[in-house]
């Protein structure tokens, strides 16, 4: 990548809003539900999110008919922190059963984390999408693009040895962790 050197400047640490204690809700009726959580950067984040959404996709979209769509944003904002959401859009009459059912799935991940089926097709999955050419050039793009800006490196035999050994404990852990800064919007 063919950036000026100079002296690399790193993000503010996150840091919680003014007179907000968290978790927090707030509710407006403008078609959906969604939470954000400040969350470790790691493979646990990403399986756990994962694992969330398909939870959700199961009961909120398959089996209630609840919600037209699930959807998960994952952001880097450190070295060590990054920013997760996951939306649903739905109508109004749904609020409270897709409020119950988001906070229900993050509360099981926080305190058993996920199945060991779970975390085995996810990981079984990750290696799958690194072997696809086509992904392998964009997420090599990605992560240079980001150990650039951020100004650390791991190589990928160290990247996918973490991932290998990712237990259900880590997620657990992850998200346990998160939780106190949850914030809810519907």
């Amino acid at each position: 990548i063919d950036i000026p050197q100079g002296v690399r400047h790193p993000l503010p640490p996150a840091r919680a809003i003014d007179g907000y204690t968290f978790p927090a809700a707030y509710f407006d009726g403008e078609g959906g539900v969604s939470v954000s959580m400040v969350v470790r950067r790691d493979w646990s984040t990403t399986a756990g999110l994962q694992v969330a959404c398909e939870r959700l996709r199961e009961q909120l979209r398959i089996r209630d008919g609840a919600v037209y769509e699930i959807m998960d944003y994952y952001q880097p904002i450190s070295l060590d922190e990054g920013f997760v959401a996951i939306g649903a859009v739905c109508r109004e009459k749904h609020y409270e059963l897709v409020t119950e059912r988001i906070s229900g799935v993050l509360e099981d991940l926080a305190a058993n984390g996920p199945t060991q089926q779970e975390l085995s097709e996810f990981i079984t999955g990750v290696h799958r999408r690194i072997d696809e050419d086509s992904e392998r050039t964009r997420s090599d793009l990605d992560a240079e693009v980001f150990y650039e800006l951020f100004g650390d490196k791991e190589d990928g035999a160290a990247k996918l040895a973490r991932l290998d050994a990712l237990t259900i404990d880590d997620v657990r852990e992850t998200f346990a962790a998160a939780m106190p800064t949850l914030l809810l919007l519907a």
